[in-house]
């Protein structure tokens, strides 16, 4: 996509289930599910309108994500128990800006 992390995103607080959408945010938490075929990778993003759960299924890590990193994640939304979940999403680490 290569595209500027803004453009074309939509705010957490704005998601609706069963629609695909493009959001940025920050990772607040990683969580890695048990070893084998039920292998999960689980990240927390968050912007200043909510939280939407990220999972990648047969995943126990991914280079590059970690708390305090921005991420795109561009995919099908789902709500599980009133949460904001995308699974296997399309995802783009957004650079870290120079210094000042």
């Amino acid at each position: 996509m290569g595209s500027a992390a803004g453009e074309g995103t939509q705010v957490i607080g704005t998601l609706e289930p069963r629609r695909n959408a493009r959001v940025a945010g920050v990772i607040k938490s990683i969580a890695i599910g048990p070893r084998g075929p039920g292998a999960m990778f689980e990240a927390e993003l968050a912007d200043s309108t909510g939280e939407l759960k990220v999972i990648w299924i047969g995943q126990r890590q991914i280079l590059g994500l970690e708390p305090g990193r921005r991420l795109l994640c561009e995919g099908r939304v789902a709500m599980e128990g009133g949460v904001a979940v995308m699974r296997d999403p399309y995802y783009e680490l957004i650079p870290v800006g120079p210094a000042n």
